[in-house]
Parts: C-alpha cells; sequence; structure tokens
C-alpha cells in the first residue's frame, strides 16, 4: 500500500498536472495523498531512494502552489514533517510556520466556544492542549503568543501539545475551497482542554466542530 501511494505520487508530479493553473484538484488530491503517506509512513531513512524524490516533488509542488496560500503551508508542513533532519526540511518548517502567520493576520477574528473539557495540566508553567480532528479535511492549527507552532491534524485524527502559559493567537486552515478558516484568541493558565473550533463550508450546511 505505501509503495502504492508512491507510485502515485510519482506518477503525479512527472505528469505535469500540477503545473496548470486550473489544478485545483490536482493540488487537492495530492495534499490527501501525500498526508497519508507523512502519517503512515514518517520519516524516511537517508538510503531510502524515494527520499530525494519526495524532497524534489513536494519542494516543486510548493513552488507551483504560490498562488494558492493554504496549499502551499500545507506542502511545505508535509516537507517538514517528512524530512525533519534535511536541510530542506529544515527550511521547509520555518517557511510554513512564516507564511502561516501571514494568513493568520489576515483572518478576522472570531468569538471562541467554551472548551467542551478543562483540568488542571499538572505542569508547571505549562498548558497541554488537545485536539481532535472530527472532519474529513486535512487541518493545519497554527497557536500564536509566547510560543509560535503548528500542528498538523489528518482526518479524523487526535494530537496534543504543550505550550507556555498566555495569551494566544490560534488558527485553524484548510486546503480546501469554499471552507471558511477559524481564528481566536485563547487564554492558556495551567490548564489542560480539549480544544473545539468551528469549520465552515461556504454556502453550504451548518458548521462542523473539529
Amino acid at each position: 500500500e505505501i509503495r502504492e501511494a508512491q507510485g502515485k505520487v510519482a506518477y503525479m508530479a512527472e505528469s505535469g498536472g500540477l503545473a496548470e493553473r486550473s489544478g485545483i484538484e490536482e493540488f487537492t488530491w495530492l495534499c490527501d495523498l501525500l498526508g497519508f503517506h507523512v502519517a503512515e509512513v514518517g520519516p524516511l531513512p537517508a538510503d531510502d531512494p524515494f527520499r530525494a524524490f519526495l524532497r524534489d516533488s513536494l519542494t516543486r509542488a510548493a513552488d507551483l502552489a504560490r498562488n494558492l496560500p493554504t496549499t502551499r503551508v500545507f506542502l511545505l508542513s508535509l516537507l517538514a514533517d517528512a524530512l525533519p533532519d534535511d536541510p530542506a526540511g529544515e527550511a521547509a518548517a520555518k517557511a510554513a510556520l512564516d507564511k502561516g502567520r501571514e494568513i493568520v493576520k489576515g483572518m478576522a477574528p472570531r468569538t471562541s466556544a467554551a472548551p467542551a473539557r478543562e483540568g488542571a495540566s499538572l505542569i508547571a508553567g505549562h498548558s497541554v492542549v488537545g485536539i481532535e480532528n472530527q472532519t474529513p479535511y486535512h487541518l493545519l492549527v497554527f497557536v500564536l503568543g509566547p510560543e509560535e507552532f503548528y500542528v498538523r491534524l489528518n482526518p479524523w485524527s487526535r494530537g496534543c501539545a504543550v505550550l507556555k502559559n498566555g495569551s494566544y493567537d490560534n488558527a485553524v486552515i484548510v486546503t480546501r475551497e469554499g471552507v471558511t478558516p477559524y481564528r481566536g484568541t485563547r487564554a492558556y493558565q495551567d490548564v489542560a482542554r480539549m480544544e473545539g473550533y468551528f469549520i465552515e463550508r461556504t454556502g453550504g450546511p451548518a458548521p462542523e466542530e473539529e
């Protein structure tokens, strides 16, 4: 299954479809496929023959997506996760955070819903945040404040982060057209909390809570 996925990535990159300006569906498909690969396979060893191809393909795809800001950030985050020990992966991690910060600043803030579950963190000076993605979308959660980082979540998955206490600007973006991103401010003070965000489809049914 993994080699089949790698073969599809190779075919996608070599077919030239990514170079077409109207190729939003191709980008969406590639993001889904690469999201699966990174989540299931993880970082590749230095001698894996697919490593160089994955690095070059993701770098090229991110460059071609320069007019699709959220897609580009997502592709950079995948490159960072796939090759954390590679200079290209390290550069991609920084670029993903920098460009994500730009996207967040351009988003209108919304009122945050009260957390569904909350308790004490038991870690001095830090809070623990759990995030559950209950949507069919790949999500990037940006956390900007005393610390700045992002968490990438595959569909129907969970993640957890430990962060310094303080006030944070949080945002959730996806790589789907017609899905309204979320931005809100939240304060953390020695809490353990499950986060919830509203993801809306433009012209679609009621919002989905993540």
